[in-house]
């Protein structure tokens, strides 16, 4: 009768390791998950050469998207890959998130709408906004973002009114009201054709700086022609009285 010798070896069967085993369970092979998943990685591409994907010794590897060789700074960093490169280069990563945003956008909207009213979330963005030049760092951002607008354009196009609505002639409030920002009015455009736009493009299209009385009530959404209709009907009224 063959008896089977089920005892641990003494050391990791891991050349590059060779850690002691004691104290592991009966069985064990390696010291931990990882380094066996780094052994058996390493004899699978032994046997299969045409699978190497990474070259450690140019600084780069291929994209598992595109199928083509990158540099190692077109890559994102992350701790799921033993070379800490991402698996898809950077552009790829970018084009694979965009499509993915537009197919799950109310998936991913309600997820961060239900991240964002948790007490954890919360208290992250108090401590925050308590750091100095967080808020005006965030603002930069936004403003960037969605009109292509840095902080010393915004301040220069509200110099330029004076410090006051752009309907001065109507308004002339000083104060934003609302929240207590001043509303940007642009041109309206589509939703898609506004996102992919430009930040010159967007530039081009601000009008000016409303106050939110006059954003909501006065301009809003309206175009030269619903205005005009608008003062045609007022105009109506005031001729027969």
């Amino acid at each position: 009768m063959i008896k089977l010798n089920l005892q641990s070896p003494k050391k990791c069967l891991n050349p590059e390791c060779s850690k002691s085993l004691a104290g592991k369970q009966k069985g064990a092979k390696y010291c931990s998950k990882g380094c066996g998943r780094g052994h058996r990685r390493q004899e699978y591409l032994m046997k299969h050469p045409e699978k190497i994907r990474t070259n450690r010794d140019s600084g780069g590897k291929i994209c598992g998207r595109c199928e083509t060789w990158r540099p190692r700074d077109e890559f994102s960093i992350t701790a799921a890959t033993r070379d800490g490169m991402g698996f898809r280069c950077k552009q790829c990563d970018a084009d694979y998130h965009l499509v993915y945003d537009k197919k799950n956008k109310e998936t991913r909207l309600a997820r961060s709408q239900a991240h964002n009213s948790t007490p954890k979330a919360k208290a992250r963005r108090k401590e925050r906004d308590a750091i100095p030049g967080a808020r005006d760092i965030r603002r930069g951002y936004k403003l960037k973002e969605m009109y292509g607008l840095t902080l010393e354009q915004f301040d220069s196009l509200l110099a330029a009114q004076g410090g006051v609505c752009a309907l001065f002639d109507t308004c002339g409030a000083s104060q934003p009201g609302g929240r207590g920002s001043w509303c940007i009015d642009h041109q309206h455009f589509l939703e898609e054709v506004w996102k992919e736009m430009p930040p010159e493009e967007k530039r081009k299209s601000i009008r000016g700086l409303l106050c939110t009385s006059c954003n909501t009530s006065r301009v809003g959404s309206n175009t030269v022609e619903s205005a005009r209709a608008v003062t045609q009907y007022l105009e109506s009224f005031s001729t027969t009285k």
